[in-house]
């Protein structure tokens, strides 16, 4: 296991202190994806809602929309993880169960987060329960077609949760870049101009992280605001090289 680097680990384990925090590790690529910008879209959510304000009729219209579109978003990942278990055949799928908080979070693949929304806490479950079905389907070498239909699945949902991410951070007129890892699953075009699927270069790697606000939250108390800290991860050249 390719453990978090030591600033990232200390911040998880600030996390774990809150008693309404979620934790889960990836075992599949499209889970890793799924998390990593599942993290902004329950950010930019509650700093839409906070932004909104009625006398601005266009923002407040846009906002609307976007709102609206949340308790959608929630029921189709409901409805993906429905369609990716018809495919399970004999397939048993497994829970990926977390005995050792302290040790599952060393992982680079973990996710550490407190849901500021409702969607945020409706997602990351449904994300959880996409990854345990992908990973038992890979499990068993005799059911690919399986495992073709369920990354067809859950690709899809990724690209609408990119898409609607990307429409809530222009509402909020915030830079969003998906993660390298959600490119290169996606065939998205880097800044570049060219293709997230070539070699991920150290740039790369240092570039994984996706900040949305340019500037740390702070507390009242002037003091530094507790962040998500997973978004901010990214994956090793080692680990990329498998994908």
């Amino acid at each position: 296991m390719i453990e978090e680097s030591e600033n990232i680990l200390r911040l998880k384990k600030e996390l774990l202190k809150d008693p309404n925090h979620i934790l889960f590790v990836t075992r599949s690529i499209e889970g890793y994806a799924l998390g990593k910008v599942a993290l902004q879209t329950d950010k930019l959510i509650n700093r839409l809602r906070f932004r909104a304000r009625p006398a601005n009729k266009e923002q407040w219209a846009k906002t609307a929309g976007v709102m609206d579109q949340i308790s959608e978003m929630v029921e189709k990942f409901k409805g993906a993880v429905a369609e990716m278990t018809e495919y399970r055949d004999t397939v048993r799928i497994t829970n990926n169960v977390i005995e050792n908080e302290e040790e599952a979070i060393k992982s680079i693949y973990s996710f550490v987060t407190v849901p500021r929304t409702t969607a945020g806490k409706s997602l990351f479950p449904l994300i959880c329960r996409i990854d345990d079905i992908i990973f038992s389907y890979r499990s068993k070498h005799e059911v690919w077609e399986s495992v073709a239909k369920a990354t067809d699945i859950a690709n899809d949902a990724l690209r609408k949760l990119n898409d609607y991410t990307a429409e809530i951070a222009g509402i909020c007129n915030v830079d969003y870049k998906p993660a390298h890892v959600v490119r290169k699953l996606l065939e998205l075009e880097d800044g570049n101009g060219t293709r997230a699927d070539k070699e991920i270069t150290q740039e790369a790697k240092l570039d994984e992280g996706v900040h949305v606000d340019e500037k740390p939250e702070t507390s009242k108390k002037g003091g530094r605001k507790k962040v998500q800290v997973t978004e901010d991860t990214g994956m090793s050249q080692r680990e990329a090289a498998t994908l």
